[in-house]
């Protein structure tokens, strides 16, 4: 079933997932419908770092037997590229410091006061346009489990029932 899935801008480390106009789950544990913030990060990323593991070792299982300690070297040298690759980007924190440069240290201009040029008005549109080009959506597919009583089908109004982790959360795949 399609859906997407939203961070919230305001709450740190909070997702919820929404079809249509209705919100179908959260990652707050006390929610009829909980999402694994695990598996919410690995959407917003991209990736799942067990995941490339294990489809690592599958690939390669002719040629290697990859023990814990192997996984364990496998997902810090990972890490530590996405640490490198990452100090070549701008954050957000980067570009206001730009901003906020540009606008308090902007040479006069004969004899024109810089807040009448930029008034704070300016400012706070512009910290807010960069905030805003951050992603806090994604399409997602929810993965549904196909054997379902109808009593459970028809509770939901929706086709079957969610698929669940170990942990009782919904399971989601990126679209």
């Amino acid at each position: 079933m399609e859906a997407k899935l939203i961070k919230d801008k305001h709450i740190d480390n909070f997702y919820y997932l929404k079809i249509g106009i209705n919100t179908y789950a959260t990652t707050h544990k006390e929610s009829f419908r909980v999402l694994s913030h695990k598996n919410c990060q690995a959407i917003e990323l991209g990736y799942d770092l067990n995941e490339l593991v294990f489809d690592y070792e599958k690939e390669n299982e002719e040629y290697i037997q990859v023990d814990e300690r192997q996984r364990q070297s496998f997902k810090e040298g990972f890490q530590k590229a996405l640490e490198i690759l990452g100090d070549k980007k701008f954050s957000e924190e980067d570009v206001l410091k730009v901003v906020t440069h540009v606008l308090n240290e902007l040479v006069l201009v004969d004899g024109f006061d810089k807040q009448y040029l930029f008034p704070e008005s300016i400012y706070q549109e512009t910290t807010a346009k960069c905030k805003s080009l951050q992603q806090t959506e994604w399409d997602c597919i929810i993965e549904m489990d196909t054997d379902c009583t109808g009593e459970f089908k028809y509770f939901l109004l929706y086709e079957g029932k969610p698929k669940l982790d170990a942990e009782n959360c919904i399971i989601l795949k990126r679209k």
